[in-house]
């Protein structure tokens, strides 16, 4: 939101401010911005490779998933390996370094406050990622 002028917001801020802060971030993005947003696939996938914003349900297939759980996480992402062989490629969790481990690939190395953007070069040898 900093990006669009707006800050002074925290996990405590009174509903109002959230309000008035909603409302100023609409007008900040403007409706061509937040239609192309609202048109965004909620996953890519090729092959045995998904990417999704924050995470996918690690017991349901991809065709599955529940939108807010591709949006915002799920408990067990992190925690319990694929099983379907599926490699899923999210960030919104912030890591130090890029990693791959147990069906997922995290790439999140916290651009905003880092400087550090992270991408996941897939191919068919393998993954290697690239960081600014």
């Amino acid at each position: 939101m900093a990006s669009f002028g707006i800050a002074g917001l925290t996990e405590t801020s009174p509903d109002e401010r959230l309000r008035e802060a909603h409302g100023a971030l609409v007008r900040a993005m403007g409706e061509p911005l937040i239609d192309w947003l609202m048109g965004l696939q909620s996953v890519w996938r090729a092959g045995n490779i998904a990417v999704v914003h924050a995470a996918a349900d690690p017991a349901l297939p991809l065709d599955a998933q529940p939108e807010r759980v591709l949006r915002w996480g799920h408990p067990d992402f992190l925690t319990t390996p694929r099983r379907d062989e599926v490699w899923v490629i999210y960030g919104h969790t912030i890591v130090d370094a890029p990693r791959m481990e147990q069906g997922r690939i995290g790439i999140d190395t916290g651009a905003y406050a880092s400087g550090r953007l992270t991408a996941a070069v897939v191919t068919d040898a393998g993954v290697h990622f690239e960081t600014t």
